[in-house]
Parts: structure tokens; sequence; C-alpha cells
């Protein structure tokens, strides 16, 4: 793998620091924190760099902010249940970019040719998840690609840090809305997608050189 993608690209965060400078200090700290912890440039591997790209759970839209860097004229949406959230993503303002306070169960079939998932099943009780992936493949067209960004219970020295984070944000503090904290075994979303239609998912893992187990999950619609 090459040097370039091992490392972070700090000019990343001079980006955001542009687009967020008329946000409120909570929400800048919050986008440099997500940013340090979280290896968005990895992810940005794995994503179209053309046709109509969803976000779901797009909270202040740091990820699709980054897809906006690398490509000016590609139409990204974000949508999350979070209106306190969405509220900050006013100062983002680009050309064809959208965020929305929605379900993605609400938005119309066959929409977009690519959605990312970051950092949300882990939220949704085992039910409720098979049900959001479904609503996923409803909203993608023939052939779109589902990238889906989840911790891992392996090692299990970095899956206890994660969920005493998890437990901290989710119950205590509350800066982040969900059902549960559910950090589940690979395969368990492995089946969950299968079962929602999807293909096999291809998977990768890609913490290294981070305090938390990032594991990546790549589908596609059936053509």
């Amino acid at each position: 793998r090459s040097r370039s993608r091992m490392i972070k690209d700090f000019s990343e965060v001079r980006h955001l620091a542009a687009c967020y400078r008329r946000a409120d200090l909570q929400t800048r700290l919050h986008v440099y924190a997500r940013w340090i912890l979280c290896p968005f440039h990895r992810i940005l591997e794995h994503l179209p760099q053309s046709g109509d790209h969803l976000d779901v759970g797009c909270g202040h839209g740091i990820l699709l902010t980054l897809m906006r860097r690398r490509n000016q004229t590609q139409l990204l949406k974000g949508v999350d249940i979070s209106t306190q959230k969405i509220e900050q993503t006013r100062w983002i303002t680009s050309r064809n970019i959208s965020f929305e306070v929605c379900d993605i169960q609400d938005l119309k079939p066959a929409s977009f040719d690519s959605i990312s998932v970051v950092d949300v099943l882990y939220l949704l009780p085992s039910p409720m998840m098979l049900g959001f992936l479904s609503a996923c493949y409803v909203a993608l067209r023939p052939g779109g690609v589902l990238v889906i960004k989840e911790t891992s219970q392996t090692p299990r020295w970095k899956y206890n840090l994660t969920r005493l984070q998890e437990i901290l944000a989710v119950k205590v503090f509350k800066v982040t809305e969900g059902w549960t904290v559910a950090i589940r075994p690979a395969q368990e979303i492995v089946s969950a997608i299968i079962q929602a239609g999807f293909t096999p998912p291809v998977i990768r893992r890609i913490d290294r050189g981070y305090l938390y187990p990032h594991t990546l999950f790549i589908s596609r619609k059936h053509e």
C-alpha cells in the first residue's frame, strides 16, 4: 500500500477549518476530533467519484465536505435524524451538495448511485438494522455501491475503548442520538447486508494507526 494512502492529508483539516469557520465552537471541535479519530481518507478510496451519492447519518457533513473537495460536480446529499447537526451544515455552502433532516425510508426509490453509512449501524437494534439496510437497498439504483464503516470487536482493547466512548456519547452526554450501543461481530453485519438483498460484502480493516477498530463493508445492489 502506498505511503499516500497510509497517511492523512493534512490539507484536509485546513479545508474543514475553512468550511466550518462560521459554525459554533462545539461543532468545530467535534469536526476536528472526528477527522483525527476516523480514517476518512481510507473511506474515500472506496467511494465512487461520479454519480449521485447519499451519506446516511451524515452528522455535521464531514465526509461529504471531503468528497466535495475532490470533485466539485458530483451531486451529494446528506441525511440525518439530528436537527441540531443538520443545522450546523448550513455553513457549508457549495454547489451540488445538500443536507436534510430525513429518515432514509422517506427517500424516493432508486435515487442514488452510491450510499455511505459511517458509524450508524451500532446505534440500531438488530430488527431496525435490517430495515435500515433494506431501505438503503431501495434507495440505490441497480448496480449501486454501498459502503459501510463500523467498528469491530477485535482487537479486544480497541473494542473496549470504543464501547466506553460510545456509551458516554450516547447514554451519558447524549451528543449522539441512538437507540442502543451494539458493536457487532463482522459476520453479523455481513449476514444483515446479504439478507437485505445486497451482494456479499468485501471487508476491509482500515484501523492501522488508529485507536478504534475501523472496518469497511463494501457491497452492491444487484443489477
